[in-house]
């Protein structure tokens, strides 16, 4: 399974579910500080290691996931946009506002989030998103290919494929119409 370079998952008990999804185990709670952290793990992880004082509220949100992988309604506005820089921030923000099913270039996003010509610094504001999947980081793609996901931009790992998967099951198209099938894939 990857593991989401920023997800910061926890090494001692926290609060926190591990779920079953198509992608793999995947991991909602806070880290040591009590931020929100989500994200893929590489280990098999046992539930009991981690704490069970907001149990309602990771139950909740472990429904919520469970129910976008299995297609039914869900919803994730009342998660709160977790800290970041500024600019991570309305990144982040601005994500939440494109929609399920489609998507946006690394460009565009900049644009959306206030700052024009900065698609690179979205790029790295995506790599450090610590709730993937809430913060569809997946919808993002560079002008002329998938982009990166987790930290990776080849399909070597299996980052770029989890994307893919994020992108179908959503039944994304871009903003051009551009079916999936048809966005070059990165060289390395």
């Amino acid at each position: 399974m990857i593991h989401h370079e920023a997800s910061g998952l926890p090494t001692s008990p926290s609060s926190g579910r591990v779920i079953d999804t198509p992608t793999g185990r995947f991991y909602i709670g806070t880290d040591q500080l009590g931020r929100p952290r989500a994200g893929w793990l590489r280990l098999e992880p046992v539930l009991a290691r981690y704490g069970r004082s907001k149990a309602a509220a990771w139950d909740d949100l472990a429904s919520r996931l469970l129910a976008y992988f299995e297609g039914g309604p869900w919803s994730f506005d009342e998660v709160p946009t977790p800290d970041g820089s500024p600019f991570q921030m309305a990144c982040w923000n601005a994500l939440r506002s494109v929609p399920p099913g489609e998507l946006v270039t690394y460009g565009r996003l900049a644009e959306l989030a206030g700052s024009p010509g900065a698609a690179r610094a979205v790029g790295s504001a995506m790599r450090n998103n610590p709730l993937p999947i809430i913060i569809p980081c997946h919808r993002v793609i560079s002008a002329g290919g998938i982009g990166g996901f987790s930290g990776s931009t080849t399909r070597d790992g299996q980052a770029i494929p989890v994307k893919l998967m994020l992108i179908r099951l959503e039944k994304a198209f871009s903003s051009a119409d551009q079916r999936l099938d048809e966005i070059e894939m990165p060289l390395a």
